[in-house]
This record gives structure tokens, sequence and C-alpha cells, in this order.
């Protein structure tokens, strides 16, 4: 593994998930002005694939007061094609209720 390539595999997941992943569009959705965070990011690189995992923190201050804050897990699954690294699958939990209603992102509480 080269160390250039685990560079460049980091700089694209951080990238991706500073410009909001599924969490962190389903976040953007119900809490408009939603900090996203990645924390913790594991690496492994061979020559033409690699993935990532952490852990994503969401936060972003409820309407009525306090602050939502969620933590979950993100994975990530890069190619290589022709020198450049892309994602090619993204995985992250979606903390919801059991009725299905986005509770843990719901600003208006």
């Amino acid at each position: 593994m080269c160390s250039l390539d685990e560079a460049r595999v980091r700089a694209v997941i951080e990238d991706r998930a500073g410009r909001l992943p599924i969490a962190g569009r389903l976040a953007a959705r119900y809490c408009p002005m939603a900090g996203c965070e990645l924390h913790d990011l594991s690496i492994t690189v061979n020559a033409e694939a690699a993935c990532g995992d952490g852990v994503l923190r969401i936060r972003q201050p409820k309407i009525g007061g306090g602050q939502v804050d969620v933590w979950m897990p993100v994975t990530f699954h890069l190619r290589k094609v022709n020198g450049t690294w892309s994602v090619t699958d993204e995985r992250t939990p979606m903390p919801i209720r059991a009725r299905g209603a986005p509770r843990s992102l719901d600003c208006s509480h």
C-alpha cells in the first residue's frame, strides 16, 4: 500500500463527508443548518480498491431550544480508475423511530 494512495483516499472521503453524505442530506432536510463531522476514520487501501469507516456526528440547534446531537457509523467504498479515487458506495444507517418518523433528526421539538 502506498501512503500517497491512503492520503488521496482520506482526502476524497473527508471531502465527501464535508458535502453531507446520505445521513447528512437527510439531516439537512429536517435541520437545514446541520453540522456534519467525520471522526475516527480508518482506511484500508490496495492497488485498485479502498474502504474507510468512521463515525459521523450531526449537530443542530432545535427550534424550541436544546440541540440534536446524533452519532452514527459510516462506511465508504472507493475504486481507483485511471489513477483517480472515487466513492462507489456509501453506507450510513439512519436512526429512526419504530413508526418511521426521523425523530432523532427532528429540530422542531
